[in-house]
């Protein structure tokens, strides 16, 4: 493990969080119990950018997709950090959050910072696709309901 993903660890290892290592792909895999749903994660760091990615726990289903795929539009469209992306392919979505870091590690704030506002993201759009994909709601109406964007 590099210096950077140790720092990444011990951050995680300080707010008691279970992790593993999954060396082969570099990327450190974790979960987070949020308000609305269960969501596995992931820590990536490479070439001085920190990654950290929230998958949510439900895939959206062929059928609803472009349906997503538009509120994800609209609800990143004002969002000055991190980004909501769905796999067209599966239709796995996941809130992901980066930033550059300076030296060899990056410093706890940043660490902090890129995980906290991303486990906050994930946890507040994700009720808001579910109104979409299982309760009928259009994208337009659920991004104005949720302040999202």
């Amino acid at each position: 493990m590099n210096k950077a993903m140790q720092a990444v660890a011990n951050y995680f290892k300080k707010n008691d969080w279970n992790f593993e290592l999954d060396e082969e792909h570099g990327v450190l895999q974790t979960g987070m119990q949020g308000e609305n749903a269960k969501f596995k994660c992931y820590a990536i760091v490479e070439d001085s950018i920190l990654q950290f990615l929230t998958v949510f726990p439900s895939n959206v289903s062929e059928k609803k997709r472009s349906e997503i795929a538009e509120f994800i539009t609209r609800a990143c469209y004002n969002l000055k950090v991190g980004r909501l992306e769905m796999d067209y392919n599966d239709g796995e979505v996941r809130f992901h959050t980066s930033s550059l870091f300076a030296g060899e590690v990056p410093a706890e704030e940043v660490i902090h910072g890129v995980v906290g506002y991303n486990l906050v993201q994930a946890d507040k759009h994700y009720p808001a696709m579910m109104s979409i994909t299982f309760g009928g709601a259009k994208p337009a109406e659920v991004v104005e309901k949720f302040r999202l964007g």
